[in-house]
Order: C-alpha cells, then structure tokens, then sequence
C-alpha cells in the first residue's frame, strides 16, 4: 500500500495488538446498553486550546478504520477536530483547522495516540464543529458555522488513497433553522441528519436546495447537541441544563411519521455532545458503542449500545438484536456466532437457530441444504453435522446468488467448503477445521457490468448495483416475507453474487476487509457455459476468486496483514502469484499456514531463506527483464532459496526486488521488507465487528483508483503472470488445457468420459457408487490419484451441492481398480464412492468428477445420474 504526498504526518503506532478494554475510569465490566463502556483522554498533542473561543470546535468526532490512514492492524482511529496555529514554512505562524485521527486502544503495551494529523484545505472560523464518517464516499461530512455567512457542510478528503488528502469541498448550506451540534450520514438512503436548534433533526438529500423534513428529538428543554444514525435508528444526545447530566434518546428513522420513541439512556454524569457510531471497536464482546466528546473537557467517551444493531435493516428497532436468553453473549468455537444460536439444545427439535427480537421465537434455522433432501439429517448423523451450527465447532455461512450463467460451479465451492474443512484451527469438540456452509441462492438478470463503489467507479444507469441486487435478493424468497428472519440472517451470514465484470475493469471480483459483502466477477477469464458468449471463469478459477474473497472478509489482504503483493514468504490463495494454478502449478487452494521470518529486499538470504517450507514460489524477474514473466523456483528442504538464478545457493546476501510481478498489482517497489503472516491464525470471523456491517457500507474497501496491490487481479496481471507450461502458445491462464498440448482449445482434448456403475441403497447399509474413469487418446485415467476423487453434484434447480470421496479399504487404501471397461485397449480406473440412503436429491442430477493426475494435473469428467427414491430403497444408476 503506498501513501500518497499530501499534509498527512503520521506517527509511529506502539502497540498494535493491544485490545481496547474498559479504562479504570470506565464503566462495569458486566456494563449494560446506555451504560459508560471506556474513556479515552485525547492525547496533548490533539487538544484544543482553551481560552480563545475561535480555536474551540465543540465536541466533533468521527470514527474511521485506520486502514484509510495507512494502519491497515488498527480496527477504527477516532476523528478529532481543532483549530490550531500552525508554522508557516518560512516563519510565523497562521490559523488552520486540523484533523487529528486517534487510536483510541488502551492496554498493557497501549495508550491513546495520535496517527495521523491533517490540515484542512478550508479553514472556518470556528473550526469544523461536527463530523460525521460516510462509509459508502469514503471521506467525512463536516459542519461549519460561518457566522453571518450561514451553515455550511463540507466532504473533507482524509484517506492515504486520496490524491489530495485535506481537501474539502462544498456540498451545500445548512437548511434553515439548523446548527452545527451534530450531523450524520445514511449510506442507504442518501441522506443527512443535521441538529436543529429548535431541537429537531433535518432529514434532507446531499443536493443544494433539497427540502428538509423535520423530525422532533424529544429532547428536555430543545436541548438537541448531537445526532447519529445506525441501520434503522436514529440516535440524538440531549442535556436538560448548561451543566446537568445527559440522554441519549433512540428513536425510528423509518416509523410513518419519522422518529417514533424507542427508549432513551439517562443518568450520563457527562455532557455527550456530537455523536456517532461505532460498530467494531467492541464488536469481538458482542458489544456496538456510541462516542461522544465531552464539551467540558478533552476526553472522549464510548457509550454501549446493542450489538447488531446497524444491521438492522427492516422492521421497527429490536432492542437487542439477536441476544440470548440470559442477555449474555458466549461463543465458546470463537466463530462469531452466539452458543445460543448454534446450540442444538436451545430449541424443541434440536436444530440451531436465532431468536431476531426476543419473543422466544426461532426466526432462522442456522442450517444450509447442502444435498438438497429437503432435511438436515437426524441428530447427531454427519449430515446434521455438515449442514447445521454447532457451538462445539468453528461454522462460516455464506449466501451466494448468481447472474444468468453465473452459476457457481459445483466443484469450485466444494473445493472450497474442503480448503475450510483443512484448516488449521482448533475447536472444543476435539475436531480441526471450519464448516463452511454455503447457500447458492436466487439467479438474477444477466447484467454486463456490476458497480461497487468504491471498489468500482459508479456505474451508469445500464448496469447492476450491488447494493441494490442485495437489497432485492438477500435471503430466500421465504426469509423476505419476515423481517425476523431477515435480519437474523443478517447477524450470521456473509454475501456475495457471482457476476459476469465490474464497472470499469477486468478484475476477479472485490470484498470488504474485513465485512460481509464480496463479488466475484471472471467474466472476462476462461470458462465457458452453453448459451454464454463470455468467460465464466475455470473450476480452478472459482476456487481460488472464492477462497480469496471470502478471505478478505474475514479480515486477510493481499499480504495477509498489509497490502503487499505477491511475496514470497507469504503462501496464501490471498496472494496475486497463489489466486490461481499459474504461476505456480500445482498450488495448494488454501491460506497461509504460518508465518514464515521476513525479507528484507536490500539482503536478501539464500540459505535458509524459507525455512520450514517446502514447495514452489513465484518472484519477479531480473531487473532490465523486458517481459514480467515471474520466476518459479522450487524452494529446497533446508528452505535455500537461489535469488540470483546463479543455479548455487550464495553465501553473500542478494539485493533484488522479488515481489515486483505485474505492472499494476506488484509494481516496483525495492527495498522493502516483506512480512510474513499466518491466515488461518488470525481470521476475523464475527462479521458484525466490520464497519462494513451496515449495508452500503464498503470503507473498508481500497478506491478503484489505487493499485500498490490493494485492488483485485484483473485478466492483464493475470496474463502478465501467467506461463505457458505446455509449450502451445496458449498462457496457461487461458488454457483449457493447461498441461496438455492444445493450441486449438479443442474441449474434449482434456476431457474425460464417466460410467456410472450404479448401486442401491437401503436404510441398514451405506452403498458403494461405482464410477468408472475411462482413459483416451489424451488420457491415461490410471495415474489419476485415486486420493484426490470427487464426485460433485448440484441441482439443476435448486441451490444444494454435494460431495462424495472415494471409500477406504480396511488396510486404509482407496477402494480403486484398473480394469478396461471402456470398450478399447486402454486401462481405465475404477473406484466406489460411499453414499447413504437418502443423502441425494431425488431426480436426474448434474454430475462433475474432479481428481489429479500423480504429477498435479486437474482432470474432470461430467455425467449424469438418476435418483430413484422409494420409502425403502436409494437406486442411483447412470441418466441417457
């Protein structure tokens, strides 16, 4: 990630990994909502100056994630405001308004500091007096009161990947009757709330001369010194005198007519000011915050608020969104999600599930259909297992839906669903891995073009919106009829849609970091669907954007902790030279499994350079190297790495530049040292702890604008990387064939054909599917890996897809023969895939062998089966 030059100073950060924890003068370790959950005293150095009316700016804060100001491992910096004198460059000193961007986490090895100051490009008299974050712009909405000259509202630019930061610009005056006590922006509505001071809330749109709709706080007295906004609430702080103690009143922003009563915090011992939410600070204790600035001093203070809420998106304010019974919040897998909605005991038919409002109602079954049976199994069967929650075992939900001919490709999600089952992390049942639980969901219009903003510039009026499609399609047609349901499935599921190409790029998809929303987007990659003109991206390809996007959700980059691109020490699908089988063929569909020492490019080791890891890596060629093509070197068993390409391992440390691949992705960059990271260690799985929770929101998201690694590989890195290991002129990035010779892309060139041998089951006894892999002119199917089969399915019509490995002989080998029943002279391979009664869908079903050869090459062959199910009997032959 590379910063831009602008008035940015930022600071040294100690302490990184300090957790934010109730300060002694904070509230109650068992704190409740509206109850004091920290106090943060602003550091010296970010105080306003006392005395001087004019260099006040009242209670302003904000909250923005500190990857927008160049600390991608600080979950949030706080946003303060002051006019200060600052230096001239030659001599004296003049009045500017200053940004100062705080991390509020106070520990053992922290204290509150500053990261980062900014000086504004406008400075009002009386400062910026109130400030609010907007996560869909990317920047902060400001309040000025310019004295006879009226209220004004200001977008100052703040991020690193701004190419001016400190900027602000216009939007328009304040609508009449308001101040500058607080202000807040809705990303779904588009909309603004300022303070009145009649002691109401202005509603109105961005645009100059919008009318405002006026929406009464209930504050004592008019009162009315702050406001913010989380998913359908409105919040508004209130103090009954100059001196006397505060409120914060929560209200309905969508109630007929607008700000009906919810309930109100009382008894603050503070004045809160300015207001504004703040969903990840506390969001790993189940906990969301307000912060407010004490007027009377320098202090900044967190108020608890339920958590979940800002994801809240129809229905009236639930009070506790989602909470257990007890009001506790326990999660004993540490998956993100409660023990009670996991737990198998909390309801009568023993299937998990979420109580939305509290009314002692199961609003959602936290299960997916993974077969498609219509059922999850009997309890403790394996079916259940895979399918349902547990709180003994770490679980992922994901909802996927799908552009006409986007459908994702059955084998690629399992292949997936396998990558999280292998992970290693640990559970309280004793078992390793992660379940991850996906629901391929509804299949929406064929749209060229997809825009995620800021990931995407905005799209024109043509193309697909992707929080408009979320807004549409997000749950089952079912889940959209109840609120309940919907929101419940909000707290527990993350979203994507698998679309043909972004607006305005190549790229293979984008993701929030961390957060709930990605996309998948290979439209212009290889694949082919019946009936589709375009790409739809390979099986290998799926697999790796997938695995990729959902890991940058659960908080992994590019680097795994930074945003640096393609090193070598770093060995995770997250990587650009990992995404995909090319550069590096075979690699493993998988995270980062340990973080291996750093390399510093300006000395860089050969022996031992990787110590502890064996297999292929890709670095950037030579210097003066014309065509960008990578490097792939098999690292030795003691870790030597040869930098240099002298074909021996030096003893003399190399300077080179080894993650410079791709013009754009992983640009010139020498010099630097290259951290490695552990994934699988430290994945952020609660996603309501984003502050991309709310929907609209994607400031976690890096600008299209920004390359330096943060933004995701398009079809030109990709072919920048791609090799060519088969020697026919085709990069292996677009090859159907990448390891067998085919320069007219014939498909059936590294196809293979099936026999579905049949088998019937009963209730007593699990059946042995015979498939039979017939070898060609093309293929000897007897150095296929008889380890690495699977056989996939999906419904033609509905969202399941199932798995079936190959069954284990009792000395623990893989049930599998060579015997010619293809007809011909050649050998082919048989193997009995394990199934049980009632584990298919019944009907004609759509059948994917996927398996590699001895040497890593993927090979695949399609059929068709036909369930046939009476009360007694599975009969699963081969469909004509």
């Amino acid at each position: 990630m590379m910063g831009k030059q602008g008035r940015v100073v930022q600071r040294v950060v100690v302490g990184l990994v300090a957790a934010l924890v109730v300060a002694a003068s904070g509230g109650r370790a068992d704190a409740a909502v509206g109850d004091l959950l920290t106090t943060v005293f602003i550091p010296e150095e970010a105080q306003c100056p006392e005395g001087i009316e004019s260099f006040h700016t009242g209670s302003a804060v904000a909250a923005v994630p500190g990857s927008k100001i160049g600390f991608p491992r600080v979950p949030v910096a706080l946003v303060t405001s002051c006019n200060r004198e600052v230096p001239l460059p030659i001599e004296g000193s003049e009045l500017r308004s200053l940004i100062f961007f705080i991390d509020p986490r106070i520990g053992q090895d922290a204290s509150p500091e500053v990261l980062a100051t900014l000086v504004t490009s406008v400075t009002p008299t009386s400062g910026w007096l109130a400030l609010a974050a907007r996560p869909d712009r990317g920047d902060l909405l400001a309040c000025a009161d310019e004295g006879s000259g009226g209220i004004s509202l200001y977008s100052i630019k703040y991020s690193i990947f701004d190419t001016t930061p400190g900027t602000a610009t216009l939007l328009r005056s304040g609508p009449a009757g308001s101040d500058c006590n607080g202000v807040a922006w809705d990303q779904v509505d588009e909309v603004i709330y300022q303070t009145g001071s009649a002691g109401n809330i202005l509603r109105f749109a961005q645009t100059a001369g919008s009318a405002a709709t006026s929406i009464p706080s209930g504050c004592p007295g008019n009162f009315l010194d702050g406001v913010t906004q989380a998913g359908v609430s409105l919040f508004a702080s209130c103090q009954s005198d100059e001196d006397g103690d505060g409120t914060i009143r929560q209200l309905d922003k969508r109630s007929t007519p607008r700000g009906a009563f919810v309930r109100s915090f009382s008894g603050q011992s503070f004045s809160p000011g300015e207001l504004e939410y703040d969903a990840v600070s506390f969001g790993m204790q189940g906990k969301d915050a307000i912060w407010t600035k004490r007027r009377s001093n320098d202090v900044l203070v967190a108020v608890e608020m339920a958590g979940g809420t800002s994801g809240q998106t129809v229905g009236p304010p639930a009070l506790s969104p989602g909470t257990c019974a007890d009001g506790t919040t326990p999660d004993a897998d540490g998956d993100g999600l409660l023990d009670c909605w996991e737990s198998a005991a909390t309801w009568p038919d023993g299937l998990p599930g979420i109580d939305y409002n509290g009314d002692g109602t199961r609003d959602l079954v936290l299960c997916v259909d993974a077969n498609g049976n219509g059922n999850f199994g009997a309890a403790g069967s394996p079916e259940r297992a895979l399918e349902c929650a547990s709180h003994q075992h770490k679980d992922l939900f994901v909802e996927i839906d799908f552009m006409r001919f986007h459908r994702p490709d059955p084998v690629a999600v399992n292949n997936v669903v396998a990558a999280f089952a292998a992970a290693p992390v640990t559970n309280p049942d004793g078992l390793p891995g992660i379940r991850l639980h996906v629901q391929i969901n509804d299949e929406l219009a064929h749209v060229t073009r997809i825009a995620l903003v800021p990931c995407t510039p905005p799209g024109a009026s043509t193309d697909a919106n992707f929080d408009t499609l979320k807004a549409s399609f997000f749950g089952t047609a079912a889940e959209r009829q109840n609120p309940n349901a919907l929101n419940a499935k909000r707290l527990a599921f993350r979203y994507g849609i698998f679309a043909h190409n972004v607006v305005g790029s190549t790229s293979s998809g984008c993701a929030e970091v961390p957060g709930n929303d990605f996309l998948v987007t290979l439209g212009s990659y290889g694949g082919t669907v019946t009936g589709h003109t375009g790409g739809v991206g390979t099986t290998d390809q799926q697999a790796g954007t997938l695995l990729h996007e959902l890991a940058h959700t659960l908080n992994i980059r590019h680097g795994g902790g930074d945003n640096v691109n393609c090193k070598p020490n770093y060995h995770s699908v997250a990587n650009y030279t990992f995404q995909f089988s090319t550069p590096t063929t075979p690699r493993p569909l998988d995270l980062s499994r340990g973080e291996f020492g750093p390399l510093n490019e300006s000395s860089l080791a050969e022996l031992g350079a990787l110590s502890g890891f064996t297999g292929l890596i890709a670095f950037g060629p030579p210097e003066g190297t014309v065509l960008k093509k990578p490097v792939v070197a098999t690292v030795g068993a003691d870790g030597s790495v040869d930098w240099n390409l002298t074909a021996t391992i030096d003893g003399v440390p190399v300077a080179r530049d080894v993650n410079n691949i791709t013009s754009l992705g992983c640009p010139p960059s020498a010099g630097e040292v290259l951290a490695g990271y552990n994934d699988w260690a430290n994945l952020q799985y609660n996603l309501r702890a984003s502050a991309d929770f709310a929907d609209g929101a994607h400031i976690t998201i890096d600008p299209v604008q920004i390359g330096a690694g943060t933004q995701e590989i398009t079809i030109e890195d990709a072919r920048e990387m791609s090799l060519d290991r088969d020697g026919d002129g085709v990069l292996d990035i677009d090859d159907n064939c990448p390891g067998t010779p085919n320069p007219d892309q014939d498909p059936a060139a590294c196809s293979m054909d099936l026999k579905i041998l049949g088998v019937l089951i009963n209730a007593r006894f699990k059946g042995l599917l015979g498939v039979a892999m017939l070898s060609s002119k093309t293929l000897d199917a007897t150095t296929i890996d008889p380890e690495t089969v699977q056989l996939h399915g999906v419904q033609e019509n509905g969202g399941a897809v199932w798995s079936l490995s190959v069954k284990d002989s009792a000395s623990g080998v893989p049930r599998c023969i060579t015997k010619n029943v293809g007809g011909n002279s050649r050998r082919d391979l048989i193997c009995e895939l394990e199934v049980s009664q009632g584990q298919l869908p019944p009907g004609v079903l759509r059948v994917v062998l996927d398996a590699k050869t001895f040497d890593g090459e993927t090979v695949q062959g399609a059929a068709a089966v036909r369930v046939h199910r009476t009360p007694a009997v599975d009969a699963i032959t081969q469909a004509r």
